[in-house]
């Protein structure tokens, strides 16, 4: 949350993000970056990985007026029939990753 933010890095997030929770953090105090992380696994496809993706972009679009970044992590079968508003996303948001992804390093990488 953002009072989570300012008690563990002492950044203050602007009000657009009210208590919004978040599944994950990373500062890079040499960058003086915050890393914001939402994780989804979808099991199926429909309305909550498109709710999913809008809400994301959302996210991303607010992050864009900040020096920290928002980074969105999701994975399951249920992009296999949805891909659509997972490229939706990917293109809009830019740093999507899968689980294997994550595995891999990819993560590791972009942050390092």
């Amino acid at each position: 949350t953002k009072a989570s933010v300012k008690e563990w890095y002492g950044l203050d997030l602007d009000d657009t993000f009210g208590n919004r929770r978040f599944d994950g953090s990373l500062f890079n105090r040499s960058r003086q970056k915050l890393y914001l992380f939402e994780v989804n696994n979808f099991n199926s496809g429909g309305s909550k990985s498109k709710s999913s993706a809008t809400e994301f972009k959302d996210l991303h679009d607010r992050f864009s007026r900040t020096n920290h970044e928002f980074i969105y992590i999701t994975d399951g079968r249920g992009w296999d029939s949805d891909q659509s508003h997972l490229r939706e996303a990917m293109e809009y948001i830019g740093k999507v990753f899968n689980y294997q992804m994550i595995e891999n390093g990819y993560l590791d990488d972009y942050l390092g």
